[in-house]
């Protein structure tokens, strides 16, 4: 019943000696303690391990708690020579000591567990209950520490600690120190609190930061799951890179047997109707591409008899005969009206970016088609065309429409060139 009293008293006297605030603080290297101890079991083993500082402190706390003081001390005496810097040994000959009523051994081991472990808060605890003049130390180490840490709690100890020197010592030594401590420390909390405040406001601008990347997030994820099908209108302009060349078809005869597409036009308008479908961060798009471009360009065909004149006419019984025939020939002017194209193409989107309103995204892609000359009667071939490319777009964003201008340029096939497009899209 004894033991179990005394190891009550010690978690008690743990818990009012330790402090909340014990994790700013650094331990001393302890000795572990035996389960299931007990002294007269222990006295086998005494003396084969009198060189074993960790059993010593074993044998003296459990003769300490079976209230044996003096066999305590000696044993306690005998670890610490052992091992005379460890703090935790001085600090428990400082318990055993104040258990016997030897306030002046405890004072000093004590005070040696802090020479050796400055930190050691279960030490101070003690010490300033037997010479409350430490209290200024002790002061003195949570404003060091409230100082490097900027930790509004070792301020407030620190002033607590200031305090009880004062009022134990005042008119001590240290008094108006003391007093200047105090101050010190209301500064630094003053300095701590505008700290603080500043944090507080850093963190509830990240916060909000934080929620309105969540809201963008949702809003994202609801806008590419929802109304996943889009149709569209746009207009382009295709600026090939190629000159293409129109043939002279076959059984046409013409003055001109090639013409080159610049000679005409640089660049190609189109008109692009489209439709797509939303696969999470993916746009497939696809449609078709008309183009009619108005551009007058004259051209010469084959030349035809116009006149005939006749000289030297022989009759030879009934029949005329004419010699030196000599026939005129006016030339035939062909006007081109324009190029007109015809493509299909399939790109895909991929949106790297949404903030409502806007989505950037890259894209690559695929088209195919022809491209003819606008005639009367046509004379010159049809040019096939179809290459892939790549590009880039950004979408303004209005409710389900979308405004989208995009650049593709087509790196490789026969429609290698730029397009810039600009057009409207529906979400439904």
């Amino acid at each position: 019943m004894k033991k179990v009293f005394l190891a009550w008293m010690i978690i008690v006297a743990g818990m009012a000696g330790g402090d909340e605030l014990a994790q700013y603080f650094s331990e001393p290297e302890k000795y572990k303690l035996y389960p299931n101890r007990d002294l007269t079991q222990m006295v086998s083993q005494l003396e084969s391990h009198l060189t074993d500082p960790e059993f010593l402190y074993n044998y003296a706390w459990t003769a300490y708690e079976e209230g044996d003081y003096s066999t305590a001390e000696n044993y306690i005496e005998k670890a610490i020579a052992l091992h005379p810097q460890n703090a935790f040994l001085h600090y428990v000959a400082g318990k055993i000591y104040l258990a016997a009523g030897d306030n002046q051994k405890a004072k000093e081991h004590f005070e040696k567990a802090l020479e050796n472990h400055y930190e050691y808060l279960d030490a101070w605890t003690e010490l300033v209950k037997l010479a409350p003049e430490y209290y200024y130390n002790l002061a003195q180490l949570y404003g060091e520490k409230a100082h490097r840490l900027m930790k509004r709690e070792l301020a407030e100890k620190a002033i607590e600690h200031y305090n009880n020197y004062l009022s134990k010592n005042p008119d001590g030594e240290f008094a108006d120190a003391a007093k200047a401590g105090i101050r010190d420390m209301n500064l630094l909390l003053s300095e701590i609190e505008s700290r603080e405040k500043i944090a507080q406001s850093r963190k509830q601008q990240e916060q909000l930061l934080a929620d309105r990347r969540l809201a963008r997030i949702r809003e994202m994820k609801e806008f590419r799951s929802t109304r996943r099908r889009i149709v569209g209108f746009a207009l382009n302009t295709f600026s090939p890179s190629e000159d293409y060349i129109f043939t002279l078809r076959e059984g046409k005869q013409s003055l001109t047997d090639t013409i080159k597409l610049k000679q005409i036009r640089t660049s190609i308008s189109e008109y692009y109707i489209n439709a797509g479908y939303f696969i999470n961060a993916f746009i497939i798009k696809g449609g078709v591409l008309i183009g009619q471009n108005s551009a007058k360009y004259q051209y010469v065909q084959d030349s035809i008899p116009v006149d005939t004149f006749y000289t030297d006419t022989t009759i030879i019984d009934d029949d005329t005969v004419y010699t030196d025939t000599l026939i005129v020939k006016k030339p035939i002017s062909n006007i081109i009206g324009g190029v007109n194209t015809v493509r299909v193409n399939v790109d895909v989107l991929y949106n790297f970016y949404y903030a409502n309103p806007l989505l950037l995204y890259a894209m690559g892609g695929f088209d195919l088609g022809y491209i003819y000359l606008s005639e009367k009667e046509s004379y010159f071939k049809s040019v096939n065309v179809a290459g892939a490319g790549v590009g880039a777009g950004v979408i303004l964003r209005i409710g389900n429409f979308l405004i989208d201008l995009n650049y593709k340029y087509n790196l490789v096939g026969s429609s290698k060139g730029g397009i810039l497009s600009l057009g409207g899209m529906y979400k439904f």
